[in-house]
């Protein structure tokens, strides 16, 4: 298999996600948590707005239920927006390095409430992978 263009543009959102967020950390020592992403939307505005505006009518309105328009909110207002305040506050407090490996456990957080929740299996594979990147994290913790 060869490379497409898709997988050059991931490769590259990884990058410059990645510089963002270690550099929206660093600002946040300065200039304070809400301010690093209240500004970081504004930037993001000019680029996204006319996106968006184009995409508006690939989208079928009628299909899309009023439950998954007030998930749509509850997510970007609360998990994202207000989220990122707290987080970048503790990216800030205990250093990028530090506190950013705590959101590898994200995922697993994640798979363990959708079985508890949701009913989901989650196989001895799963368990282990999990264990693993757990471990690794709880190492790097300690030498890092």
């Amino acid at each position: 298999r060869t490379l497409a263009l898709g997988d050059v543009l991931l490769l590259l959102a990884c990058l410059f996600c990645g510089l963002a967020y270690a550099k929206g950390a660093m600002l946040a020592k300065d200039l304070g948590s809400w301010q690093v992403i209240c500004w970081a939307l504004v930037l993001a505005l000019p680029v996204l707005l006319p996106w968006t505006l184009w995409q508006i009518p690939a989208i079928e309105v009628s299909t899309v239920s009023m439950s998954a328009w007030l998930g749509f909110a509850y997510l970007s207002v609360f998990s994202m927006f207000l989220g990122f305040f707290a987080w970048y506050r503790g990216l800030s407090l205990g250093g990028v390095a530090q506190i950013s490996q705590l959101q590898q456990l994200s995922p697993f957080l994640g798979l363990g409430w959708a079985a508890l929740c949701l009913g989901e299996h989650i196989s001895g594979v799963q368990l282990g992978i999990a264990a693993l990147v757990v471990l690794c994290i709880v190492l790097g913790r300690r030498f890092g």
